[in-house]
Formats: C-alpha cells, sequence, structure tokens
C-alpha cells in the first residue's frame, strides 16, 4: 500500500531488486539470498525509486512501456533507467557521435560539425559528456537546433563528471535533450560504471559513429558493445596527411578489418542520415576507391 500511495510502480520496483539480488548472488556465490535479505531489498528499492521520482527523476524498469526500445533487446539490459528531461528525445533517430578524449584540431571540428549536420536533420545525437570528442557532439547537436542525449556512469544525485562539463550538460536539457543512466541518485562513477555505460551509448543508438580513437581505450569498448548489439558503425576516414595522428589509429584500423563503414565525403555523411531519416540503404562506393575530404565537408 505504502508504494502504491507514492506512485511507485510494483513492477519497477520488482526489476530492481531482481537486480540487487542477481548481484548479492554472484558475490557471495549462492541462488538467493534469505527472505529477510529480500525484504530489506524490497524496501530499499521502494525508497530509491520514491526519491527518485521526488526529485523529478524518470525510473523506469524495463517492464515499463516508457523503457527505451532500444534497449530492450541487447544483451546485458539494464533492468531500471533513471531519466532527467525529455524522454520523447529517444524515440527519434538516435545516432552515437563518441571518440577520444583527447582528439586533435581536425577530429573535434568533425564531432562537431557531423553532430550539427545529424541535428539539423532530426536525428538525436548520443554520447557520454566526456571531454573531446563527446563534448564536442553535444555541442555540435545544440548548435544544429537539435536534441542530445548525455548517458552517464554515475546517479543523478552526484556532481556531474566531469565538472567542466556540468554548464553543458544543463544546456542539453534546456534544450530538450535528457540525461540517461543506469544507477541510482547516490551512486558515484567508478572504473567499471564507464565501461558499462560504453553499452548503453551504442544500445540506445541505430548508428555508431567513431570520430577519432586510438587502438584501444574506452571508444573501442563501445565499438564492441554495437557489434554484438548489431548496430551499425561509421568511421571517419581521415585524409592521407592526418592519418599520422596516434588517435586515429583506431579509425585505420576498424575500417582496415571491415568493422566500421567509412565516412570520407560530405556525401557520405548526408547518406548516413538519410539512412537514418528515411530509412534508405546506406551505399558508398568501395572504400579503397575513395579519396578523403578535408572538413569542413561542403
Amino acid at each position: 500500500m505504502r508504494l502504491v500511495e507514492a506512485g511507485v510502480s510494483i513492477k519497477d520496483c520488482s526489476s530492481f531488486v531482481s537486480c540487487v539480488t542477481k548481484e548479492i548472488s554472484s558475490i557471495i556465490k549462492y541462488s538467493a539470498p534469505p527472505l529477510r535479505e529480500i525484504e530489506d531489498l524490497w524496501q530499499n528499492a521502494a525508497e530509491i525509486v520514491t526519491r527518485a521520482r521526488e526529485s523529478g527523476i524518470l525510473c523506469v524498469s524495463i517492464c515499463n512501456p516508457l523503457y527505451p526500445a532500444r534497449l530492450r533487446n541487447i544483451p546485458d539490459q539494464a533492468p531500471i533507467i533513471f531519466i532527467i528531461g525529455n524522454r520523447a528525445s529517444l524515440d527519434a533517430p538516435c545516432a552515437a557521435v563518441i571518440g577520444t578524449r583527447s582528439p586533435s584540431l581536425y577530429g573535434a571540428r568533425c564531432a562537431e560539425r557531423i553532430a550539427k549536420r545529424l541535428a539539423e536533420r532530426g536525428v538525436t545525437v548520443i554520447s557520454g559528456l566526456a571531454e573531446g570528442c563527446d563534448t564536442e557532439g553535444h555541442k555540435g547537436a545544440l548548435h544544429g537546433q537539435g536534441k542530445t542525449v548525455a548517458v552517464l556512469a554515475h546517479g543523478f544525485g552526484q556532481k556531474i563528471y566531469p565538472s567542466v562539463n556540468r554548464g553543458l550538460a544543463d544546456e542539453i536539457l534546456k534544450h530538450g535533450g535528457c540525461w540517461i543512466s543506469e544507477y541510482a541518485p547516490e551512486v558515484p562513477a567508478s572504473r567499471s560504471s564507464f565501461v558499462q555505460r560504453d553499452r548503453l551509448q551504442s544500445g540506445l543508438s541505430d548508428v555508431v559513429i567513431v570520430i577519432e580513437t586510438d587502438e584501444i581505450g574506452g571508444t573501442m569498448h563501445t565499438v564492441e558493445f554495437a557489434i554484438k548489439q548489431k548496430r551499425r558503425i561509421f568511421a571517419v576516414n581521415h585524409p592521407i596527411e592526418r592519418q599520422k595522428h596516434p588517435k586515429t589509429r583506431g579509425n585505420q584500423l576498424l575500417l582496415k578489418q571491415g568493422k566500421a563503414t567509412p565516412l570520407s565525403t560530405s556525401e557520405d555523411i548526408e547518406a548516413l542520415i538519410r539512412s537514418l531519416t528515411v530509412q534508405e540503404s546506406f551505399k558508398t562506393p568501395a572504400f579503397n576507391n575513395r579519396h578523403p575530404e578535408e572538413l569542413p565537408f561542403k
């Protein structure tokens, strides 16, 4: 009765308890905790959901119709999701714009311009609010008068990480985007939570666009998740004279291995956008016959 009076969904609490129970079982190596622990978990879940809603946070389980549709069918689903802002921004075509925290000036410009063009055509830009390519992707979406979503590696009750992007995070909400996290408000960021966050960035998206990356790093984690989730992957194909930069090595590797489709020209960007907005198949000439353009794209 207390849950109903508080407006808390029984299914939401059940999913939350199920998740916590699973974690406990994996740690202490038995199938289920005693009844008393389950009751405590249920009460804790109810309190978390109630506090979240009192703070204006949307809290939805995988059983809830508001749960992001793209996340329902990925491996390792988040049983419960917390959202602040415009939930509807997730219903548009979505593209993840990702990359290194320390891009070249060219890479930063790519992220901003590609995201801007996506946003101008009604595509929501998904990224992780990190410095570097993520930041430029979010900014580009805002410059394009569109919507962008920040996937956070901590709960909303914690200080925005990185703190330098607190203002950007607020602008995302102000312009119709949202923040999303699988962590309860009081949960801080950790090394593992950033890796887990990467699977949500790709999972929320129809396509993943790699701006710049080395061969090892968080961007490559997202790429591997995207492959498992059967998402289309694109990578900026840098002009030859720019391929000496170490942060392009991951792009070159993905293209060489055939894991990503090259974005070499302005026409490639247009074809990608059309594939998202009017459901056209993405078509591009063979990679070996392409000569990458220098940005800004025309």
